[in-house]
This record gives structure tokens, C-alpha cells and sequence, in this order.
């Protein structure tokens, strides 16, 4: 299937002058580190980890753009983000979950992590825009990307007051440029939101208790 993909890009199928090779990659090299991450056996270079972010982004943009797929999902990581940060612009001594709550709530490390990650959110939306459609708009405005982390509270696993950023204009069907705040509703309800906006019909998402409707506003 890799290769399939691969063959598809390289002979430009599904949107004429957007469907681009992305760039070959290269590495800042780096010695692996420990602990290796979550126990998977896996050893991960943390000095190669903003450059497979980039990788990954820029492949992520091309399935788009050549239109090999309509949907993709991008994670950084598995839910504990064992790998060190000590890579430019970080240069931490110790990996993510470390500052949520394995060694303390550390929020200041938190908000320096976090605007790293925002960055390269930035990075994927700029590469969105730059890709031109036949009609003057930009594969951004038809696409809606919906940015989540799995907790809103690191130090107890809280998610009862959840950030999440919806970018994009998916053709016009979702208002961009707001800050939303939503009270006593359970998240499900925007995912039911989001199945609408592009053709779904289904009302319920999930545990019924976790869902009571649709989540209005964002049209």
C-alpha cells in the first residue's frame, strides 16, 4: 500500500499541478535515547522527532492534495509522549508526560511544549493554504481540521473543560475566526456536528450518556 501511494504521487494522479512529490527528507542525525517509548520496544530519536513531524505533515498534505484520500489523521504521539525534548527550539532534559504529572505539574513547561506543538499545527495550515484550487480558493478553505489532546487537566486527567480548534472552512459550512466557549455539554456532540457537516445524518455518537444532540453555532 506504501508503495501503491508512493507511485500515485510520483505520477501526479487525481489533481494535475497540486499533486507535488514532497521533498526528500533528511536527518540531523542524534543518538537514541531512553527510556524507550511507553515500553513499546521501540527506540526513539528524540532529535529526529520535529523531523518526522515534517515528513509526515508534508505527506499528509500531498494524499491531499492529489486527492489519494479524503480524510487523514496526524498523531505526535501515544498518550504519554515518552520521547526527550531536548531538541531545538525545546532543549528539555525530560519527555512530555514528566512535566504533566510524573514528575509534578510543571505549567510553565507545559505552555512552552505546547506552543512548540501550535507551531507546527501553523505549519500544516500554512501548507494547506498554499495549495491552490481550480476555483481561487486554497485547500484550506475546503478543508476542516479538528486539533485535540486527549486531556484538558495533566496533573489529574481532567477533561471536563476541553480545548479544542476547528481550522478550516470545509467549503464554507463552518464560521472561522472565534473563540467559542461551550458549558455542559459533552464533546460528543461536536463530533456529531462535524459527521453532519460532511453528509452524515446520524444524531448519536458513542454512549448515549455522552451525547445529547448536536453542537449548534458553528455554521
Amino acid at each position: 500500500m506504501i508503495r501503491q501511494m508512493e507511485m500515485s504521487l510520483t505520477t501526479g494522479a487525481g489533481a494535475g499541478s497540486n499533486c507535488m512529490v514532497p521533498p526528500m527528507p533528511t536527518s540531523p542525525g542524534g543518538v537514541p535515547t531512553n527510556p524507550m517509548q511507553s515500553g513499546t520496544g521501540v527506540v526513539v530519536t528524540a532529535t529526529d522527532i520535529p523531523v518526522k513531524g515534517k515528513v509526515m505533515t508534508d505527506l499528509l498534505v500531498a494524499s491531499l492534495s492529489c486527492d489519494l484520500t479524503r480524510v487523514a489523521t496526524m498523531q505526535w504521539a501515544d498518550s504519554e509522549a515518552k520521547f526527550i525534548l531536548n531538541f531545538d527550539p525545546l532543549n528539555m532534559p525530560d519527555h512530555h508526560h514528566a512535566y504533566q504529572h510524573e514528575k509534578g505539574f510543571q505549567p510553565d513547561a507545559l505552555f512552552k511544549i505546547y506552543q512548540w506543538y501550535a507551531t507546527n499545527f501553523a505549519y500544516l495550515l500554512q501548507k494547506l493554504d498554499s495549495v491552490k484550487e481550480g476555483d481561487g480558493t486554497t485547500l484550506l478553505d475546503n478543508t476542516l481540521i479538528f486539533w485535540i489532546s486527549e486531556i484538558q487537566k495533566p496533573d489529574d486527567h481532567g477533561q471536563t473543560n476541553m480545548p479544542f480548534v476547528l481550522a478550516g472552512k470545509a467549503q464554507g459550512k463552518v464560521r472561522t475566526g472565534r473563540w467559542i466557549k461551550i458549558q455542559s455539554q459533552p464533546h460528543n456532540n461536536l463530533l456529531v456536528s462535524l459527521l453532519n457537516i460532511f453528509g452524515g445524518t446520524d444524531t448519536k455518537f458513542g454512549d448515549p450518556m455522552f451525547n445529547t444532540s448536536t453542537l449548534t453555532g458553528l455554521t
